[in-house]
């Protein structure tokens, strides 16, 4: 065993220390009466970010062979490594002077160089801004209640789970869940929890650390304390339409219904990386079933009509639910576990999966076809408490509920 090998080991033994949200919360006040108090938080991040990244490469090193030598999944061990050295080689946090070039640091690092704040929008050229040009940024109310849906046009973007490291890991896992005889014996689910439950505490703490820093009104770090229910709708069925017309030509209307002018407080990336995959799926399914009805029916493709996709929110004493109703088909019986394997997609498995990664859309997903959509909006729901449920009638629709805790209305201790 190499060096490198044996610190690996040695960091992947240690302790997680974890995070709970009412510390989270606390850390806001905090950072803005003690001017050292973000010197500490950059040791604890510091300290803790190599420990969870050398967890996630022994996991990688105990993949099956077959996994293991997949290029994608090298891909992804290489990342990982680099990340975990570039942390380990950084000398001890003193000063403040010390944590403005860690900050810029884990700006680097964390999820392939995509913006780490809300105010950190893409510019025309698609490049990130810096950490340290959050202080520059517009006046911060995105997602807010005063948030039009014009300023979140990109918010899509924004999300963590819309990068090109997470891409490159679905195709791997794809790929070797494709493999004659060998993928189906294959079970990575449990590994890709692990891997994926990881990478969303690891932004959130470094995110948490960068924003602290740049703090704005009605935000506690990541935490909006006002989040807009009906501007996140809004968002997201604005970013679904875009898509959807550009992929089909086509695109169902979206209706809002309930509570959904209610505000709560939760972390802006994970709601809206929720709310879009579940809106972009059922926007997909109702287009495909009623193109397929009306060419069935002998019509034409400008006769198909499409019926609305329908979102009810509902504010319960401690928790929010989103349900989103459509008229797409629903799904078959023998399909409906299948859908939370990672992996799995309703797309053609011999052309989607195996294609060379090419250019993404816009909003910097494509509409459908490596299976992570599904598994990772539930572990997203279910890493703050909350949870992702679907009932299905084959042959007419399927109703989504997602569940999710308001963040600051209890003092609940879900770790990071």
């Amino acid at each position: 065993m190499s060096f490198y090998d044996m610190t690996v080991e040695k960091y992947a033994s240690l302790p997680l220390h974890t995070l709970t949200l009412r510390q989270m919360l606390a850390q806001g006040e905090e950072a803005l009466k003690d001017p050292n108090f973000m010197v500490r938080n950059a040791r604890f991040v510091h300290k803790e970010m190599p420990v969870r990244l050398a967890k996630r490469l022994m996991d990688l090193q105990f993949l099956p062979h077959i996994v293991v030598i997949n290029p994608h999944i090298k891909q992804v061990y290489d990342s990982y490594r680099q990340a975990f050295d570039m942390l380990t080689a950084f000398p001890e946090i003193k000063t403040l002077e010390d944590n403005a070039k860690f900050t810029q640091m884990i700006t680097m690092l964390v999820d392939d160089h995509t913006p780490l704040c809300w105010e950190c929008w893409r510019g025309e050229s698609g490049s990130a801004l810096s950490a340290a040009a959050c202080a520059a940024a517009p006046t911060f109310s995105s997602f807010g209640a005063s948030l039009s849906v014009s300023d979140s046009v990109c918010a899509h973007q924004l999300v963590d789970d819309h990068t090109p490291l997470l891409g490159v890991l679905a195709r791997g896992v794809r790929e070797c869940a494709l493999r004659p005889l060998v993928g189906r014996e294959l079970d990575l689910d449990p590994f890709l929890d692990n891997m994926l439950r990881s990478r969303i505490s690891r932004r959130v703490i470094a995110e948490h650390h960068i924003c602290l820093q740049h703090q704005r009104p009605g935000f506690i770090g990541v935490i909006c304390s006002q989040l807009s229910m009906r501007t996140l709708v809004e968002a997201a069925t604005k970013q679904c339409t875009d898509v959807s017309r550009r992929t089909f030509g086509f695109c169902p209307d979206f209706e809002m219904h309930g509570d959904v002018d209610s505000t709560f407080a939760y972390v802006p990336a994970h709601i809206e990386y929720m709310l879009f995959e579940i809106l972009k799926n059922a926007s997909r399914a109702v287009v495909e079933h009623h193109l397929k009805k009306a060419h069935e029916e002998g019509k034409s493709i400008s006769q198909a009509t499409f019926p609305p996709v329908t979102i009810t929110v509902c504010r319960g004493q401690k928790e929010s639910t989103i349900k989103v109703s459509d008229q797409g088909g629903g799904i078959a019986n023998e399909l409906k576990e299948k859908v939370w394997s990672y992996g799995f997609s309703s797309l053609d498995e011999d052309t989607e999966a195996i294609q060379p990664a090419g250019p993404l859309d816009s909003h910097g997903s494509p509409m459908a076809g490596l299976g992570f959509g599904l598994p990772l909006s539930r572990l997203h729901a279910q890493y703050f408490g909350g949870d992702i449920e679907f009932f299905s009638i084959p042959g007419y629709g399927t109703d989504v509920y997602i569940r999710v805790h308001r963040l600051g209305d209890h003092q609940e201790e879900f770790e990071i």
